[in-house]
């Protein structure tokens, strides 16, 4: 009886990868989305994570904000969603490191909006620690406070983890979307569009678990 429930079960699982297999594709890889020449890591594998790549500075990935925020209220328990800034240039990096100090205060939630914002909106220069600290201390950071967290190793480390993720992803803009660690899907002039591809994407690898 345990060998022929055991049959049983590889012959359903068989049929459930058939039939993923078998239905057609709504979005084609090599034009919606690209799927990695190696697979990265997740933080947590029992769900399928959703990592947003962008950049403070990237207008693109402001007027895209909206439009995440509102997909990420309404997601499935079963996914994790993850910001990662982008780092192509010591700028950039300089932002990605304004977003980890705000991570590691706890104040990210109240200083996310106003440090797009500040660089998009304002047309500020957020260049180095102090331009930056003048902006935390605006929204009631104390100067120590935000000097000791800038430079912490917890943030340092953050910056470390988040340049090993851009090389393994290779993004080549911003804002692009990463599924599960095995797709990227980049805006093609319908930001819309972008998260339909990761919504397809998501059901994919739902459906593909399920049969694995």
């Amino acid at each position: 009886m345990k060998i022929l429930k055991q049959l049983v079960m590889v012959i359903l699982s068989w049929q459930m990868t058939a039939v993923v297999l078998a239905q057609p594709e709504k979005f084609i890889e090599g034009v919606d989305y690209t799927q990695l020449a190696e697979s990265v890591r997740t933080q947590d594998s029992s769900k399928i994570e959703v990592v947003e790549i962008f950049w403070y500075e990237c207008p693109h990935c402001f007027s895209f904000e909206p439009l995440i925020s509102q997909w990420h209220k309404h997601s499935p328990a079963d996914v994790d969603f993850q910001r990662v800034p982008a780092m192509f240039n010591s700028t950039m990096r300089t932002h990605a490191q304004m977003y980890f100090t705000a991570e590691n205060l706890g104040v990210l939630d109240e200083l996310h909006d106003p440090m797009f914002e500040s660089l998009i909106v304002q047309r500020r220069r957020l260049r180095n620690e102090a331009q930056i600290a003048d902006l935390f201390a605006e929204h009631g950071v104390e100067a120590d406070i935000f000097k000791a967290a800038y430079n912490s190793f917890s943030v340092q480390t953050k910056l470390k983890q988040a340049e090993l993720l851009m090389a393994q992803y290779r993004p080549k803009s911003t804002p692009n979307m990463v599924v599960n660690g095995k797709y990227i899907v980049a805006p093609k002039g319908d930001q819309r569009r972008m998260l339909e591809v990761v919504d397809y994407l998501i059901e994919k690898e739902r459906r593909l678990g399920l049969a694995g």
